[in-house]
């Protein structure tokens, strides 16, 4: 009967993950039903933090102190549904937070989901393989105008798993790494670590294999020198067999780097003006929520894009949902103050005790990723970051109480 109790529990546990992700599926087949998954999900975390009563001092204080600022840029949105679509989708990585702390004790639980959700994922891709060179159109490739356009990168299908975004599959694939090389010491584990790495390598990411190399210099600096010459090793290898390979490498990234991510001419680095020029006015309580940067404000067409002067560089053909560059929505919509205070809440595990390293990596990936995506408001990246950090935190603490009572006990 305890078994099966919690077996329940560890069930109720997992089921806003199990929710997102499914609802991942339909990211490109079916976005409505997909956006119904997640949203169950983000309001049944609401629901369980109601429920458990219990909630981290630090994140409320702060989340209070933020909500008048929220309020009134909700109410300057220019379209009342616009307010109300972005506004619950700022809510999502407070919700996630206090929703971690509600989950603070099923760690074990959560690793043990982790390497199931990354096993499942490497067989699906396999699985995605086979039908791709079989001709088959997969069921997440993305139709338009009677065509559907699989995810390829210099001809090749990027890896996305099932969860159907070969950005969401490397970032999860990053910080599987990372959570089973520290808490899981089963005799697989260099089996599932070698999974993850497989992950990481199929996504085709740039912007994860940037953060896996920064990671590996924080993250694994005595081995750096050894880290260094198997990378060059394995490149020169593929230079002599393929050639071909490392300058199509070599022109995809640059092609990237002009056009896309860093260019001077680009929809994200137009947003970042935009949100220097606010700044420096400075415009301390922005402009309203829903009105640039996020899927609503393009969704309902915002007038504040032309009264700003921002331009999509050409980008419109990538019929882009938004400007893919969080901060410059986040303080451009709220303002300094707004921007700043939000940040602070989401940050707030931080004004606690001593915080351990591991969370620090994962505010790391979330927060860097989120300088060209809108990771910080997308519910599978959160529940693969910020879910995490009270569960960590917790375990640290226990870990050091019983350290200090077996000194007590032994002195």
């Amino acid at each position: 009967m305890l078994k099966i109790n919690s077996h329940i529990k560890n069930f109720f546990v997992l089921f806003p993950f199990i929710l997102v992700f499914i609802g991942a599926i339909f990211l490109n087949s079916n976005r409505p039903l997909g956006t119904i998954f997640k949203m169950s999900a983000f309001f049944y975390m609401i629901l369980f933090v109601l429920i458990n009563r219990s909630v981290p001092k630090n994140l409320l204080i702060a989340f209070s102190l933020f909500l008048p600022f929220f309020v009134y840029g909700f109410i300057y949105s220019f379209k009342l549904q616009a307010g109300i679509e972005d506004g619950i989708r700022y809510l999502f990585p407070i919700v996630v937070l206090f929703y971690s702390y509600s989950i603070k004790e099923y760690l074990p639980v959560l690793i043990k989901f982790t390497i199931l959700f990354v096993i499942l994922n490497f067989l699906v891709q396999i699985f995605n393989y086979i039908l791709w060179f079989k001709g088959v159109t997969l069921w997440y490739f993305i139709e338009r105008n009677g065509r559907a356009f699989p995810p390829l990168t210099m001809n090749f299908l990027r890896g996305t798993g099932f969860v159907s975004s070969f950005a969401f599959y490397g970032f999860m694939n990053m910080v599987s790494f990372l959570l089973i090389y520290k808490y899981y010491f089963g005799k697989y584990k260099k089996v599932i670590l070698t999974i993850t790495l497989l992950g990481i390598i199929s996504s085709l990411s740039y912007k994860t294999f940037i953060t896996v190399a920064i990671l590996l210099i924080i993250y694994f600096y005595k081995k750096l020198g050894q880290i260094i010459l198997s990378g060059f090793l394995v490149l020169i290898l593929v230079f002599m067999f393929k050639p071909q390979i490392i300058h199509k490498v070599v022109d995809d990234f640059t092609f990237r780097v002009k056009h896309y991510k860093l260019g001077a001419k680009s929809a994200r680095s137009d947003s970042y003006r935009v949100m220097f020029e606010q700044i420096s006015k400075p415009n301390l309580l922005g402009i309203g929520v829903g009105n640039f940067g996020g899927p609503a404000s393009t969704k309902y067409n915002s007038p504040y894009y032309d009264k700003l002067g921002y331009s999509w560089n050409g980008m419109e053909w990538a019929n882009l949902a938004t400007t893919d560059t969080y901060y410059p929505h986040l303080f451009v919509e709220l303002g300094i103050i707004g921007g700043l205070l939000y940040l602070m809440t989401l940050l707030s595990p931080f004004f606690t005790r001593k915080i351990p390293y591991i969370v620090l990596i994962l505010y790391f990936v979330l927060l860097l990723d989120s300088l060209m995506t809108f990771s910080l408001n997308n519910l599978e990246f959160l529940l693969y970051s910020l879910a995490w950090v009270y569960p960590i935190i917790y375990l640290s603490n226990k870990e050091k109480k019983l350290k200090n009572e077996t000194r007590l006990s032994t002195g």
